[in-house]
């Protein structure tokens, strides 16, 4: 006969107040199907997002990778989440990011924002190794649900 541990509560009360303290894991430290669900709904939780014009005056949204990063320390720790990178192309940087979170990874790819400026074109990226990484992280964190509120054909009812 083997013991069975039971997984963590999803949540403890303290005074009137529940406060919650992450998602249910099994025995293995893996996420029960219900912990799966809570770290999906909470990834995909709108955040705060910087703008900027984009061509024809069409404002574009975004997040930081310092933001992804946050987010998935503050949902599943800094343990339970890794990133590798692996460089496509460096004319133009097309850099591929593998996003893992308990293990469980998706992978895209991205770029610099303007591979083809003009050094002298006030959108000339300074950095483009460092965009195409960032790009990268973002576009596979989507794929976890991270960001997905900036698309409107991938928005969760």
């Amino acid at each position: 006969m083997t013991d069975t541990v039971a997984p963590p509560a999803l949540s403890v009360e303290r005074g009137s107040v529940e406060i919650e303290i992450g998602p249910e894991l099994g025995p293995d430290g893996k996420p029960t199907g219900a912990g799966w669900r809570w770290i999906g709904r909470k990834l995909r939780e709108p955040m705060p997002v910087r703008s900027f014009k984009g061509p024809g005056g069409r404002e574009i949204s975004f997040i930081s990778a310092r933001q992804v990063a946050k987010r998935l320390d503050d949902i599943v720790n800094p343990g339970n989440w890794s990133d590798r990178y692996k460089v496509l192309t460096t004319e133009p940087w097309i850099i591929e990011c593998t996003l893992g979170v308990f293990g469980v990874e998706k992978t895209d790819c991205g770029y610099s924002n303007a591979p083809d400026a003009d050094p002298e074109d006030r959108n000339y990226e300074t950095e483009p190794a460092k965009a195409a990484y960032s790009d990268a992280f973002k576009r596979a964190a989507v794929k976890h649900g991270i960001g997905r509120f900036l698309y409107p054909e991938m928005r969760s009812n």
